[in-house]
């Protein structure tokens, strides 16, 4: 279930002549369209239906999906699942609109999954190239129930510490990885839920006396997006604290080691409660296992621009993670 607490209760569904659409005719004319070029003897798992080949997407959404069935593809006694292939709906080629994002591709690399790779052209069910398989598995968990009423996307709440395999994977468990140094502000250079320079600049400063006060060894530094994965992936694994609106700049958490903070500019309604609500902060703060503050932002909206979270609420927020460590 989406609340469950023990991070090895993490079941399957093993998918097989699944009734795909609502009218069984209808999908009775998918299985039989002809000619098909892509169908694949084995299992297939849909990871991303989402524009997983962004790290906007592929970071709160795909890279949980991958998560959840990671220790069975690799280290599964089953052949079927140790030959599983992962369908994607990004390029794996270089170059092109749909092509894997440097951070998304450096992942694949280095938990050894880039040969496993099919692309199926846009969403699975509705390409018209989309591959099918014989036996074919979409890890999910229960959506959240108010959230993408209005929307195609239905936002899930993923398990408690559901990235664990992947974080174990990346070395974010290793004992002799150093202590995480850093309190990072993901800034946003201008754009939608960009927060006034003039705020950024107070925050740091907030941030910075803080620190100074509490004698914290921790370094405050803020951070704009990298196209960079081994940049994005050596700053996150040493980060504590991770700061800033709703956007892919904070899913960077994905990749922090269990036990530090997400803390997203937001509104507790647009997280939430809305119709239009998006959850990915809490729900990526969940799967990574950290702690999850919402800054309530008066100003805020996905496609506002020079927002002013307020300060203070950011400097509580810090002060009480920090005196409780």
């Amino acid at each position: 279930g989406p609340y469950n607490e023990d991070p090895e209760a993490i079941h399957f569904a093993l998918i097989q002549d699944k009734k795909w659409f609502p009218d069984e005719s209808q999908t009775q004319q998918f299985l039989d369209r002809k000619p098909r070029t892509h169908d694949i003897e084995g299992l297939g798992i849909q990871i991303s239906g989402w524009t997983g080949f962004t790290w906007n997407h592929f970071g709160p959404d795909s890279l949980i999906r991958l998560a959840l069935v990671y220790d069975a593809i690799t280290s599964s006694d089953d052949p079927l699942w140790r030959q599983a292939s992962l369908v994607i709906s990004g390029s794996i080629f270089e170059g092109g609109d749909s092509a894997l994002d440097p951070v998304v591709r450096l992942i694949y690399e280095k938990l050894n999954l880039s040969d496993r790779l099919i692309n199926n052209n846009g969403w699975l069910f509705k390409a018209e190239e989309s591959p099918r398989f014989q036996y074919l598995v979409m890890p999910d968990v229960v959506p959240h129930p108010k959230c993408g009423n209005n929307r195609q996307v239905i936002d899930p709440i993923w398990p408690r510490h559901a990235l664990l395999p992947v974080q174990r994977a990346l070395g974010l468990l290793d004992p002799d990885l150093p202590q995480p140094k850093y309190i990072v502000f993901a800034a946003r250079s201008g754009g939608n839920r960009s927060v006034k320079k003039e705020v950024e600049e107070e925050i740091m400063e907030a941030i910075g006396s803080l620190l100074e006060e509490l004698g914290s060894p921790y370094e405050a530094m803020k951070w704009q997006f990298s196209r960079s994965g081994e940049h994005t992936l050596s700053i996150s694994k040493f980060t504590k604290i991770l700061i800033g609106p709703h956007g892919a700049n904070l899913w960077n958490a994905a990749l922090m080691p269990p036990g530090g903070l997400l803390m997203e500019f937001n509104t507790l309604a647009d997280v939430f409660t809305n119709e239009d609500c998006r959850t990915y902060g809490y729900s990526v703060a969940n799967a990574a296992g950290l702690q999850y503050a919402l800054i309530e932002t008066k100003d805020f909206g996905y496609f506002e621009r020079e927002m002013s979270p307020p300060v203070e609420l950011i400097v509580e927020a810090l002060r009480d993670f920090l005196t409780q460590e």
